[in-house]
């Protein structure tokens, strides 16, 4: 597989209007409600099962429909649930790293992620 692969409209029009109505009414509120052990990443995700039904059905179905491209390209892929995670402006991927090792190349607590996805 070639990285990045891009695939324009992957989600409907209809469902990125449908998420992005419910990011406007609650994104703000359940941001701030996320916590971490490291403050880099405090009040930047909003959890699969923070989501209200009709938003889980549309990101599944996004990420099964990922996997299913990967597993055809890569082979078999473990699919975790898929969140949102907030990327402001001026906030730089620092350190640049993978998340399935730790920066020095040694095995971290998350050696299944070898494979990630981002949908703008």
């Amino acid at each position: 597989m070639t990285f990045p692969k891009v695939i324009e409209n992957f989600i409907s029009v209809k469902d990125v209007a449908t998420i992005n109505a419910w990011l406007a009414e609650h994104g703000d509120y359940l941001f701030s409600q996320s916590k971490s052990d490291f403050e880099y990443w405090n009040q930047r995700a909003i959890y699969y099962s923070w989501m209200p039904e009709n938003i889980q059905k549309i990101m599944l179905d996004a990420v099964l429909r990922m996997k299913d491209i990967i597993v055809a390209e890569d082979g078999p892929v473990f699919a975790e649930y898929p969140q949102f995670i907030r990327w402001d402006v001026g906030v730089a991927l620092d350190p640049p790293h993978a998340d399935n090792c730790n920066p020095d190349g040694s095995p971290n607590a998350s050696p299944w992620r070898s494979h990630g996805a981002v949908m703008i």
